[in-house]
């Protein structure tokens, strides 16, 4: 992808032993001499010595776009990228290949329940390498514990970690308790919520906080607990099929896992920031999520089912009675993402079916 993004520039992969001896430690102006226009400099976690040049030769050269760092370890890039080029860099993080990018190529899931199962690491929609999706994912969870989050974490726990993490997934898309989960997993809170940041900043979970703004104290202050990718998720919870899958009595909620990291993706895959939450009235009425763009909230819900009713969206209406006595709060017409194959509209709102998640992301064309 780099070098689609920068064909003009020369590539070096630190992951070969040969350029890290070559450009690494003490040989770091080696570097500087040979691509004096700039490069691709893919692994550079593996050389952390080498940004330190590369800050005097951007200071020196400040031209935008002439160095491309790429890195697979998040917490050692970010780390080492933050300490040494700290105002000199735009980050980019690349997330699971959302659903519109499968899509074209014509590898993508063909029904909502498969999606799930098979979530979206290119690896697993790379023609040329015939993978076991299922095989796939469980040694990428393993991988994933033994090199990112042991360095992260520091687990000494790790029988207590392996639960921890299936647990995480079985609660995927509900309401965050961190206090019952440490109580499940045999931990104390404290480590929970250590473990829960080292998952996030690995970019396993993610916590969508609740929208409460002019609302008082009668809304949920919660939030929620989504795996980034529902493959993983279902791999952890030992769902080997989409049959299996469709059983489950988690498969709404991972549905709604599925459906809210794509409305994340679609929003950054546009360079804009998710500003998704969640929202829930004490009494129970609950919103999935609301994406806030342009001085408006859009409403969406998330069914399983391959049927739409107006009844579906009935907690938009709430929403929307609350919106006539509250200031500064404007409703978009409400979207209901299902399982069905077609556009469908339901009064003031709409129905869109799964695969179409991508189009009902504002801001709309």
């Amino acid at each position: 992808m780099a070098k689609l993004a920068a064909p003009e520039l020369p590539y070096v992969n630190f992951e070969s032993p040969l350029e890290r001896a070559r450009y690494g430690a003490l040989e770091g102006t080696n570097l500087l001499i040979n691509f004096p226009g700039g490069a691709i400099l893919d692994e550079i976690q593996e050389v952390p010595e080498l940004l330190s040049f590369l800050q005097v030769a951007i200071d020196e050269s400040p031209t935008p776009g002439k160095w491309v760092l790429t890195g697979s370890r998040q917490v050692d890039l970010g780390s080492g990228v933050s300490q040494s080029l700290a105002g000199r860099v735009s980050t980019i993080h690349l997330w699971p290949l959302s659903y519109s990018e499968c899509r074209p190529a014509g590898r993508a899931p063909k029904t909502l329940a498969e999606a799930v199962l098979v979530g979206g690491y290119p690896r697993l929609f790379d023609e040329r390498r015939k993978v076991d999706v299922e095989r796939w994912l469980s040694d990428y969870a393993d991988a994933l514990i033994q090199r990112d989050l042991q360095q992260v974490l520091r687990i000494d726990k790790r029988l207590e970690f392996d639960q921890f993490l299936r647990l995480c997934a079985a609660r995927s898309g509900t309401l965050l308790n961190v206090s019952e989960l440490a109580s499940t997993a045999g931990i104390s809170p404290p480590t929970a919520t250590a473990w829960l940041d080292g998952l996030e900043r690995c970019f396993v979970i993610h916590r969508v906080l609740p929208y409460h703004r002019n609302f008082g104290k009668r809304l949920s202050k919660r939030p929620k607990l989504y795996f980034l990718d529902s493959g993983l998720a279902c791999s952890l919870l030992g769902i080997q099929s989409a049959s299996q899958l469709q059983r489950d009595p988690a498969y709404g909620n991972l549905v709604e896992t599925w459906c809210v990291s794509e409305l994340v993706k679609s929003r950054q895959n546009r360079a804009m920031p998710p500003r998704a939450h969640h929202w829930r009235t004490n009494d129970g009425v609950e919103i999935d999520s609301l994406i806030e763009e342009g001085g408006l909230l859009y409403p969406f819900e998330i069914k399983a089912s391959h049927a739409a009713h107006p009844g579906d969206l009935s907690a938009v209406d709430k929403l929307r009675s609350l919106e006539s006595r509250e200031a500064g709060i404007s409703v978009a017409a409400g979207t209901l993402i299902y399982a069905g194959d077609q556009s469908l509209t339901l009064g003031r709102d709409r129905a869109v079916p799964w695969f179409d998640i991508d189009r009902a992301v504002p801001p709309l064309s």
